[in-house]
């Protein structure tokens, strides 16, 4: 754990973003809640080896040769590793392109693995997430049928809390998003990590929880709140078993102007509510309509 929390520090995010290269690109019809839609599943690598997948969900009949057609775009990541789950948790992806991230672990290890080879894991995915969500960006704004001008992004829970790290990352290497919605987060990763951390013996909980909030201090979303640029939209539940108080109410408070902040009955958002889920897209869908950043 001194390892990490040491190497933790060598990180920067204003360095030059890496390269990366396409491996395999390949579309696939889906019928389902979200429409018929024409899903393009993207994988690429970095220099290193590191593996970047996430899934764009686009109209069925999409014709990419028309100069004219100029697709929204929401880029969704959440708590949920699977990119195609996340894309079935928004019931009607419209005339959009809606893009879904693959967080880059193997979800066997995570089960199976101790408390310091979770250490392990969260750390090296945490380092990535930020470049491989800017190199998504950056793949989004080649396409021609993207709307540059009405890109989105959307982190949900986990990808709430990540979402400040993530943002100032991509302004540092290009054009920021113009609106972001965080649902479901707050500040402070070690207070969120000891509201969630369940070990034994419960002593444990509390060095566990110090130990993560220093490995992954870079990613600290009161460090990056102040930075970023863009409207934001702030969904949070008022009884949130997850997400303690002072770390949402703080989030509310630091996050930049112009900003919405709609608070939710209930508790934390996960795939067992559905009502919440359902709740939190409408919210989520009026909003950027009423932004003219999304199509009906």
């Amino acid at each position: 754990m001194l390892w990490l929390v040491q190497k933790s520090g060598a990180w920067a995010f204003d360095a030059p973003l890496r390269s990366y290269v396409l491996m395999d690109q390949h579309s696939q019809r889906v019928s389902g809640p979200q429409g018929e839609r024409q899903y393009l599943r993207v994988r690429m690598a970095d220099t290193g080896g590191n593996e970047l997948a996430f899934t764009v969900s686009l109209p069925q009949d999409l014709d990419v040769q028309n100069p004219q057609l100029q697709l929204p775009v929401l880029l969704l990541f959440t708590g949920f590793r699977s990119a195609e789950r996340n894309l079935e948790r928004v019931p009607s992806h419209g005339e959009n392109a809606v893009i879904s991230y693959d967080y880059p672990y193997d979800p066997t290890q995570w089960r199976t693995g101790s408390i310091f080879d979770r250490f392990a894991i969260a750390w090296r995915v945490a380092h990535q997430v930020p470049d491989q969500i800017a190199a998504t960006v950056h793949w989004v704004r080649a396409q021609g049928w993207a709307d540059s001008e009405r890109l989105s992004l959307a982190g949900v829970s986990l990808g709430a809390v990540f979402l400040p790290a993530v943002q100032r990352r991509i302004q540092s290497v290009g054009t920021p998003p113009t609106y972001s919605i965080m649902a479901y987060g707050g500040v402070d990763i070690a207070k969120l990590a000891r509201a969630n951390l369940k070990l034994e013996p419960v002593w444990f909980n509390d060095i566990a929880a110090t130990a993560i909030g220093l490995m992954l201090r870079r990613f600290e979303p009161a460090t990056h709140l102040p930075h970023l640029r863009g409207e934001f939209l702030i969904i949070n539940g008022e009884a949130d078993e997850r997400i303690p108080a002072t770390s949402r109410q703080t989030l509310e408070r630091i996050t930049p102007s112009p900003k919405t902040i709609i608070h939710l009955p209930g508790a934390h958002i996960d795939g067992k509510r559905d009502d919440l889920i359902a709740a939190t897209n409408e919210l989520v869908r009026l909003w950027l309509l009423n932004k003219r950043a999304l199509n009906p």
